[in-house]
């Protein structure tokens, strides 16, 4: 009796259990969205399933809140290739052209590689003219070598242009050897150089030539080791003092003072 009761129970909870799971079943079946968004809100942290496709149209995207990009900045215009860059420096000014050389103007020295050559006279007797020309050599001692040949330009122009070279050179109390008149300048003593012209043209047993236009003297300068071992294929400087617009004395009437060639006016 207690088993026929006992087996009446369990059969009754068993068909009390399949109802309910029966029920269960048909309820999701005809309600799957419900249950999805129930089970979603019931997990948190997990996407909600996707929506059943509609045949409508889809709706437009809506774009992110997000700030729009700044303008770029508008472009200034360049006024020049430098601009932004520190000033270049001004060009230099051009220093002005020198004044012309005034040609009448007496020039009467000359300095040429730290020696300075100085006219003090020139003095005409018959048809010889003789020119002093003091040298002050304001650096170590050298040699000087003065040239007096046909060639060299050694020589005066006068006053129509013509050239005339020297006959004999002397420096010092050295005198000409071979065309070429070598003396030795010592630091700060002045040395007297001597060109003699002669068989100038004479007018009444006086020069001709009154005024030297243009006086120039070929001069080559070696050193002190140079002249001791004399050698004088190489010299360590050449030059070429000039002397302008210089008036000729006689010998009767020479002071001893070179006179400048009157300026024209």
């Amino acid at each position: 009796m207690l088993d026929w009761i006992l087996k009446g129970f369990l059969k009754i909870i068993l068909v009390v259990l399949l109802i309910s799971a029966g029920w269960s079943f048909i309820t999701q079946l005809f309600t799957p969205a419900k249950h999805q968004a129930a089970a979603a809100q019931s997990q948190p942290g997990t996407l909600p399933a996707p929506m059943p496709r509609s045949n409508g149209p889809a709706p437009a995207a809506t774009k992110p809140n997000v700030d729009p990009k700044p303008s770029p900045a508008p472009i200034q215009p360049v006024s020049s290739p430098g601009r932004g860059l520190p000033p270049a420096d001004p060009p230099q000014a051009i220093p002005p052209a020198p004044p012309p050389i005034d040609q009448t103007k007496p020039v009467l020295s000359a300095t040429h590689e730290k020696i300075r050559f100085q006219l003090q006279s020139a003095v005409g007797q018959g048809a010889t003219l003789v020119v002093r020309i003091t040298a002050l050599n304001n650096d170590i001692d050298r040699m000087i070598e003065i040239s007096s040949a046909p060639w060299s330009k050694t020589l005066f122009y006068d006053e129509s242009g013509s050239t005339f070279s020297p006959d004999h050179v002397s420096v010092g109390n050295t005198r000409d050897d071979a065309t070429k008149t070598r003396a030795m300048l010592v630091a700060g003593v002045p040395t007297d150089i001597l060109l003699k012209f002669t068989r100038l043209p004479i007018v009444r047993g006086k020069l001709a030539i009154r005024d030297i236009k243009l006086l120039q003297l070929d001069v080559a300068l070696f050193s002190a080791e140079q002249a001791y071992r004399n050698s004088f294929f190489a010299p360590i400087a050449v030059s070429t003092p000039m002397f302008r617009n210089v008036q000729i004395r006689d010998d009767d009437e020479a002071s001893g003072q070179v006179v400048p060639e009157k300026t024209k006016r």
